[in-house]
């Protein structure tokens, strides 16, 4: 809707896995440089964590499109999994033919299919996304599987993608073994002010922008209302030029991204302003003269007096209307 008005050439901030919009600075170029060590150089199995919102799932998407591997991405949210159809979930993603009806069967399967339909890749990936929720023996099995060799070579490597609190169910006795496996371990963290800023015109560049759409105000209250995950800064940046179009501005300023706040409430869990410390003064230049000012409200005791005054004044009128 905007695209024309800001001179865009695609949604800077559609939430989305699109790794062609991954952002790879700061923090995050660290993970992405740890997890490739992990995936490419490393045995053993791969963990990454994080928040919901700070983009492991656009992460992951960009590692399945890489060339020099081949990888099937799971999401498994059935707790009560058994083990054979966790196998037979994987055979049909490598396109086995059939199912799994036993362990010894599906490794000998997957081992001529590691030989043979993939030998061209240095790594076969298995991603499985929402690890929690996976029981142990599911778990061991999934790990279990960066043993497995082709050609006197490691090529099957699987990677745990869960939210921070996998780390605990991990230190679980039932999961030690799953711990030991794990030879890489990565974690996502919200982004700080500065790297905020550079995400975000990080995506406009992706989007075409040739110009900055956001002044260093309202990154700012970008920033205080995402508190710095990545998919909370696209929501609220793609409103914020979606209020910004309407009213007809081409640079956004604190006060739109504040006018946000409003709407997005229950998506961001809003539940009052933030700390006066985080805030920054909105200037009268960057307010924008099509803002008027806002009327302080009355304190509630006063208001009520108001609404009593009103009402008995009505009342009084109508008494002298009926009594002429």
């Amino acid at each position: 809707m905007y695209l024309a008005h800001y001179h865009l050439e695609k949604e800077p901030f559609k939430n989305g896995p699109d790794p062609s919009f991954l952002w790879q600075g700061g923090k995050h170029g660290e993970v992405i440089a740890a997890l490739r060590k992990g995936i490419l150089e490393r045995d053993g199995c791969v963990l990454l964590t994080g928040d919901i919102g700070t983009g492991k799932t656009i992460l992951m998407r960009h590692f399945v499109e890489q060339e020099n591997v081949a990888a099937i991405l799971l999401s498994l949210p059935d707790a009560d999994l058994k083990v054979l159809d966790f196998y037979g979930r994987l055979a049909d993603e490598f396109e086995m033919g059939r199912g799994a009806d036993s362990r010894a069967g599906f490794i000998a399967r997957l081992q001529r299919v590691l030989q043979d339909s993939f030998a061209i890749y240095r790594k076969v990936l298995i991603v499985i996304e929402d690890a929690q929720q996976l029981n142990p023996a599911v778990l061991a099995e999934a790990a279990a599987l960066c043993d497995l060799e082709s050609a006197g070579r490691k090529r099957l490597k699987t990677i745990f993608v869960a939210p921070l609190e996998f780390d605990e169910i991990l230190r679980r006795e039932e999961n030690r073994g799953v711990l030991a496996a794990i030879t890489t371990r990565c974690r996502l963290e919200p982004l700080a002010e500065e790297e905020t800023a550079r995400y975000i015109a990080h995506r406009l560049e992706k989007a075409g922008a040739g110009a900055p759409l956001f002044g260093g105000d309202a990154v700012h209250e970008v920033f205080i209302l995402s508190k710095g995950f990545p998919r909370l800064i696209n929501l609220v940046c793609d409103h914020a030029l979606l209020y910004g179009y309407s009213s007809d501005l081409k640079v956004i300023d604190a006060g739109v991204v504040r006018d946000c706040r409003r709407d997005l409430a229950m998506a961001l869990g809003l539940e009052e302003d933030p700390p006066a410390e985080m805030r920054r003064p909105i200037t009268a230049s960057g307010a924008g003269p099509r803002r008027a000012a806002a009327a302080t409200p009355l304190p509630r005791t006063l208001r009520l007096w108001v609404i009593l005054s009103v009402a008995l004044g009505a009342v009084g009128l109508a008494l002298v209307l009926i009594l002429r």
